[in-house]
């Protein structure tokens, strides 16, 4: 009967010990809170930071909701294989799982130069689009240029003035004579200067080149890769 009762006072002792360390362990908990939630809404790195993308957007060509909390800012150039390859391969399943759901606003800026030894038809071919988004219609000629080239092959397309007009001369609602003012008139040559310099002063060496929220993510990464990123920046690391 004695080492019965004994056995029991210590299990009560054990029990009574274990919930003060429970009761304990929720006081700190509870009072840790308040700091985690001050952490999070911290304002000053949070506007330092959205000053900061909001310089790398510039005025160029968006998709998405403005208001998204990620940003995912495109140096890109329209006769590089490698962004054809993104173009076709990852950028759908970006577009259907964060952009479409107000998660991701996108914005595309040429990184492209006059340069008859690197891709002259990528320089012609972003003048062309941004004569087109005066009528928006960017992300029609923006498809029409990277399709056109991928029905002539994976590697890089050689191409020049006539192709270009060919390609936006089938664009369903284009107006002509409009798109051919604009485009003679070579009107954003110094806007897609300014774009490929800029990228220059942000790191950009080659194409195509990301910021996601202004971290750097280069090359065309498969779409898992992407995912994690988005994914990061939408809960603030």
């Amino acid at each position: 009967m004695t080492n019965r009762k004994t056995g029991s006072m210590h299990y009560i002792q054990l029990a009574a010990v274990f919930s003060i360390g429970l009761l304990i362990g929720a006081v700190v908990l509870w009072q840790a809170a308040p700091e985690r939630v001050v952490h999070v809404e911290s304002a000053a790195i949070s506007t330092e930071r959205q000053a900061y993308i909001d310089k790398m957007v510039d005025t160029d060509a968006m998709l998405g909701d403005p208001q998204a909390p990620v940003t995912i800012v495109e140096f890109s150039d329209f006769q590089c294989p490698f962004c054809r390859r993104y173009v076709t391969q990852t950028m759908p399943e970006i577009q259907k799982n964060f952009i479409d759901t107000g998660k991701v606003r996108y914005v595309y800026r040429d990184y492209s130069q006059p340069n008859p030894e690197y891709h002259p038809g990528g320089y012609l071919a972003a003048q062309a689009a941004e004569c087109a988004g005066e009528q928006d219609m960017y992300w029609q000629a923006h498809a029409q240029i990277f399709a056109k080239q991928a029905e002539q092959g994976s590697s890089t397309i050689r191409f020049g003035d006539v192709d270009v007009r060919a390609w936006f001369a089938e664009l369903d609602g284009l107006d002509q004579p409009s798109w051919r003012a604009c485009y003679d008139a070579g009107k954003y040559i110094s806007e897609i200067n300014k774009d490929t310099q800029d990228g220059a002063n942000y790191g950009v060496s080659g194409t195509p080149s990301f910021f996601i929220n202004g971290m750097p993510l280069s090359g065309a990464q498969p779409y898992p890769a992407f995912a994690a990123a988005i994914q990061r920046a939408l809960i603030g690391l």
